[in-house]
């Protein structure tokens, strides 16, 4: 994934955020963690632009029509291929769905503390920023559920202690 495709899934992420009601929120998501799933995907442009605009309903939708626009670039910052913040916005986009389900109040709720994640990744090496896990994941954890995205907030705890020690 590049940071263009980051960029998407933060749009999808904010337009749940407006809406979380539609019916074809589930599978919007369920496409996104088809591609969240595949760690291959790092290596494709547009890679949730592709999978989206197999969803005929997404057409009529003017809050999506950007996923039938494919963009072409020319420069990259890089790509996304750290498997933990892969299993993260995966693990985080799976709740959202869930939470859609559930409780729309839940899913804005989630998609509130989810919409900027993909940007700052994006503008942080492709590395969840420190201050997600305190700020928006925390919030989150308050009001809803204590143990949200716990196990993956780990892997990079445990990723960054055992780098200190390193000489």
């Amino acid at each position: 994934m590049t940071e263009y495709d980051l960029y998407d899934l933060a749009a999808i992420y904010l337009i749940i955020r407006e809406k979380p009601n539609e019916q074809e929120y589930s599978e919007v998501l369920s496409s996104v963690c088809r591609v969240l799933s595949d760690i291959e995907n790092y290596r494709y442009v547009n890679a949730l632009r592709i999978e989206l605009a197999k969803i005929q309903t997404l057409k009529n939708k003017e809050l999506f029509r950007f996923v039938f626009t494919e963009n072409v670039y020319t420069h990259f910052h890089g790509v996304l291929k750290d498997e933990r913040v892969f299993l993260t916005l995966l693990e985080a986009t799976k709740q959202l769905s869930e939470a859609i389900r559930t409780s729309p109040e839940k899913a804005v709720a989630l998609a509130d503390a989810l919409h900027n994640l993909p940007v700052n990744i994006a503008d942080n090496n492709f590395q969840i920023p420190d201050d997600f896990w305190n700020r928006e994941v925390s919030y989150y954890r308050d009001q809803w559920d204590k143990n949200f995205l716990l196990d993956q907030e780990k892997l990079f705890l445990r990723k960054k202690s055992s780098r200190k020690f390193h000489w």
